[in-house]
């Protein structure tokens, strides 16, 4: 699955940590942008809180990517409702409880926040938090192009139960059933750093648990297409999740971040 990143930027007026603006730009020096993106386990839509304000309303599960928003600079507090199965809500987190993620945010740069994890762990709240819960992440996003002819590629681990062996469900990813890995060990929630030297063209992604191409995880079982100067990121993510037996599902979504 492909998802464009969204060129417009949306204006917010009277939202604490936002700004307002218009025409796809601001004038303001201390504005970076963010955007958001829902990868939650057994989960629905999320709203997206930022300094305890909601931002972004009902954002559907592993939906396309919306538009970046302007943000201040500085210190934000990122928190998302979660609406399970369209009914059950759980609210996470309170402005005490360790879901809570804190990121600087600086002038200029463009940011993604994740929302994933499972919530079925959202209760009770528990310090540290329990490995696979539902929690925020935020990290900085690249927009500069690679060399013709190449792709820039970073992977983004969605999917808690991946390889609980680890307890970090930490994995690999292959390109094209490559005898080396592109990319090791990025755990559950983690983000690698960039690949630039992937080839644009069609290709596999494989997933193995960290360590050794051993345990396969999941395969794509159609190619992805990857552009030329691109520079994108692959959300590796589990949609679904049963228990008793354990049943897992995966999937690749691609994001392209420029």
């Amino acid at each position: 699955m492909r998802v464009n990143h969204g060129q417009a930027v949306l204006a917010l007026i009277g939202v604490t940590g936002f700004i307002a603006g218009c025409g796809g730009s601001s004038s303001s020096s201390s504005v970076a942008h963010i955007r958001t993106l829902n990868d939650t386990t057994n989960g629905d839509s999320v709203t997206v809180l930022v300094n305890g304000a909601s931002v972004i309303s009902n954002q559907p599960l592993n939906g396309p990517a919306p538009p970046y928003l302007f943000i201040n600079t500085g210190t934000s507090t990122f928190s998302y409702i979660s609406y399970v199965n369209n009914s059950s809500t759980s609210t996470l987190p309170s402005s005490a409880n360790p879901y809570n993620t804190t990121a600087q945010i600086n002038s200029g740069v463009y940011y993604t926040a994740y929302a994933t994890g499972r919530p079925d762990l959202v209760t009770p709240i528990t310090s540290p938090i329990p490995y696979g819960a539902m929690q925020t992440v935020v990290y900085p996003d690249t927009h500069s192009l690679p060399s013709a002819g190449n792709v820039n590629l970073r992977f983004f681990n969605g999917a808690p139960d991946a390889n609980t062996s680890t307890n970090l469900g930490a994995v690999d990813f292959y390109l094209d059933n490559g005898a080396k890995p592109i990319i090791t060990d990025v755990p559950f929630a983690g983000i690698s750093g960039f690949a630039t030297t992937v080839p644009s063209g069609t290709h596999q992604i494989e997933a193995y648990q960290a360590g050794s191409k051993t345990n396969l995880v999941f395969a794509t079982t159609t190619a992805l297409t990857f552009t030329s100067q691109r520079t994108e990121t692959i959300e590796f993510q589990e949609p679904t999740a049963t228990f008793s037996p354990n049943v897992y599902t995966f999937q690749f979504t691609q994001i392209e971040d420029f």
